[in-house]
């Protein structure tokens, strides 16, 4: 066998492999031999067929598959004796080989990949970067706790119906009978004097289409599946009411402290300075991933300007094709997403340069204590709490599941945290403070740049949208 590579200047080469009869047929005869003393075939005692017809049976099959074994063990090893600093995997530039080609001795592949470049990466400071700050405006802060007490309302159980109560009761018309919660001010004003009034344990009896005339309303109180079994309800119906519920403006007081915090969270928070201090911190922590994504971002540009270098455009397009998982790709789409994916091949080859150099490396602790933010994060919006034998438990089922393809991403983000951390502390950076509008205009900014012929069809997770689509490029 003989293996030679073809190194070109712009990040590309070509493994050439040469394969000769002697490279993997003595491994195709031993296979032969070992399955015709396992296979069980009728008329044979065990381990007593003929090889020969062991070969006339799966000799093609045992044959290819072993000459792709042999051709992809060989390429890897090649690579790795060699040290090369290949991206991705080797794509085959050649023909395949062919069922038809089988009965030939020699074949001759080409291999094309993607090698890094010997880059001296230097961080000082004479590389200048904006990174970003988060802090809310007080305006801000004060419309949090606004709606705060608009959300979360003080709620309690009275005997009469009044002017927006909550009637809680079994509805029957018919056959028909649910259980729900009828917001008073959803019915029609008309219609609202049949119910005022009326006291706990009685039964209202009421027009349905005159108290609530719209399909969709009828369809969100009974829970139905559609509209159309909505239409189909009306007449007299009865309400027996079992629990009438009236809400009230929250008061800032530590009881409500802890409704929106915690119990741990409000230990400390005694009265409404304390609490907006707490707000207002936890406003900027959830804007501070926007801010760092930008800060991010700027880094990124100025250090693949100042090392930027040539990759095979045509080659790194089949990469990105391949990575698109089959999905037809208009050239529009092509256009506006190759040179993202080709900066963040870029990135990589950097990002990967200056870890090695500045030796950061990843520990399996510290992807384990990600995973475990991670998790905690999800249960968070259920309040239940985990001690660490349940988190550290959670965290390694988190990592296990999407086929690896969460200890992968995690993995990354800790790589690139530490990353950017190491960055940094090496470069010249300006930091600018960012009010929440101010991100959103950037947001929005860079969210128009993304689709400039669409309108979003929904709202979404604002620059972790960017984000999303810079990482899917990378994959």
């Amino acid at each position: 066998m003989e293996i030679t590579l073809d190194k070109h200047e712009n990040a590309y080469g070509i493994i050439k492999l040469d394969l000769v009869a002697d490279d993997y047929m003595p491994e195709v005869k031993k296979k032969i031999k070992d399955y015709s003393r396992k296979a069980v075939i009728k008329g044979f005692r065990p381990g007593k067929v003929p090889a020969g017809l062991i070969n006339k049976m799966y000799g093609k099959q045992v044959k290819f598959e072993t000459i792709n074994d042999t051709i992809n063990s060989s390429i890897s090893k090649y690579i790795e004796d060699e040290n090369l600093p290949v991206v991705f995997s080797p794509l085959l530039k050649s023909e395949p080989i062919a069922e038809e080609s089988l009965n030939e001795d020699n074949h001759h592949l080409e291999f094309e990949l993607f090698i890094s470049p010997e880059l001296d990466v230097v961080l000082d400071d004479t590389i200048q970067a904006t990174v970003y700050k988060a802090e809310v405006s007080d305006e801000e802060v004060e419309n949090t706790l606004n709606n705060l007490k608009k959300n979360y309302p003080n709620t309690e159980n009275v005997e009469e119906i009044g002017e927006g109560d909550f009637i809680k009761g079994v509805f029957k018309s018919g056959e028909f009978e649910k259980e729900s919660v009828l917001p008073l001010n959803q019915v029609e004003e008309s219609a609202r004097g049949t119910f005022l009034g009326k006291k706990k344990d009685e039964t209202i009896t009421f027009d349905l289409r005159t108290a609530i005339p719209e399909d969709k309303q009828i369809k969100i109180l009974f829970g139905l599946q559609n509209e159309e079994e909505a239409a189909e309800l009306n007449g007299e119906f009865e309400l027996a009411v079992s629990e009438i519920s009236r809400e009230s403006e929250a008061e800032f007081n530590e009881e409500f402290f802890k409704k929106i915090l915690g119990e741990k969270e409000a230990e400390e928070i005694k009265d409404l300075d304390a609490f907006k201090a707490k707000i207002k911190s936890i406003l900027n922590e959830n804007n501070n991933p926007n801010a760092d994504y930008y800060s991010e971002k700027n880094i990124k540009k100025v250090i693949l300007e100042k090392y930027d270098f040539d990759v095979n455009k045509e080659f790194v397009e089949k990469i990105y094709k391949i990575n698109s998982q089959g999905s037809e790709l208009s050239q529009e789409e092509l256009d506006k997403n190759l040179p993202i994916f080709v900066d963040a091949v870029k990135w990589r080859v950097i990002g990967d340069i200056i870890a090695k150099k500045n030796e950061i490396k990843v520990e399996m602790d510290e992807v384990k204590k990600e995973a475990g933010n991670i998790v905690k994060q999800q249960f968070m919006g259920y309040n239940i709490p985990l001690d660490d034998a349940m988190l550290d438990s959670f965290a390694e089922n988190y990592l296990k599941m999407e086929d690896g393809k969460n200890m992968e991403q995690t993995y990354d983000k800790v790589f690139q945290k530490k990353l950017f951390e190491n960055i940094k502390s090496n470069i010249n950076l300006e930091e600018v403070t960012l009010d929440e509008k101010q991100l959103k205009e950037m947001i929005e900014e860079e969210r128009k740049s993304m689709m400039p012929n669409e309108q979003p069809q929904a709202e979404v997770s604002e620059a972790q949208e960017v984000e999303a689509e810079e990482t899917k490029s990378e994959e």
